[in-house]
């Protein structure tokens, strides 16, 4: 329970994660504020203040949010991924493409991460990356239907089209 002068960091987060649920962010932004501000180096409190700061369409702050939890914590999966995906949403794609490709390393197995190294290559024009990514994905989750999908797209600007055939098929 929150105890009178609001020092309790795990109700904090828990109150923050009601309004997140009733998608009311900046109640949810004050209350990790407040976490924050009693335990400056929580990556739980952090991550999820970044989290809030996307959710409610705020980019610049999101983005230096994610990373001051990679400051404290250089293994922190999530954060890499989500910064790199913020960093596409921003058009930043070279530090979009770092952040992702350390999420890669310290999750190989995670096919969200190579979907949207997939995405990020196609939009910077290496189609070649983005396939190789895309099929990485696949292979690690058969019933991923949006990297199928991208998959597919990318073969026929390749001009493969029955290898995307292929992966189109498979896709519905």
């Amino acid at each position: 329970a929150l105890d009178a002068d609001g020092k309790n960091v795990k109700a904090l987060q828990g109150l923050s994660v009601i309004c997140d649920r009733e998608q009311q962010y900046a109640q949810a932004i004050e209350y990790l504020k407040k976490a924050q501000g009693i335990e400056p180096g929580n990556a739980i409190t952090n991550f999820n203040l970044a989290v809030m700061y996307e959710r409610s369409g705020d980019l610049a702050l999101a983005i230096p949010a994610y990373q001051k939890v990679i400051e404290v914590d250089n293994n922190h999966f999530d954060a890499f991924f989500y910064v790199g995906l913020a960093l596409m949403k921003a058009g930043k794609i070279e530090e979009a493409a770092a952040s992702l490709v350390r999420a890669a390393t310290l999750r190989p197995d995670a096919a969200e991460v190579h979907r949207a190294l997939g995405v990020l290559y196609e939009e910077s024009g290496d189609l070649d990356k983005s396939e190789l990514a895309l099929k990485k994905a696949v292979s690690l989750n058969a019933a991923d239907m949006s990297s199928r999908i991208n998959l597919g797209v990318i073969l026929i600007k390749k001009q493969q089209p029955e290898q995307a055939v292929q992966s189109l098929r498979q896709a519905v």
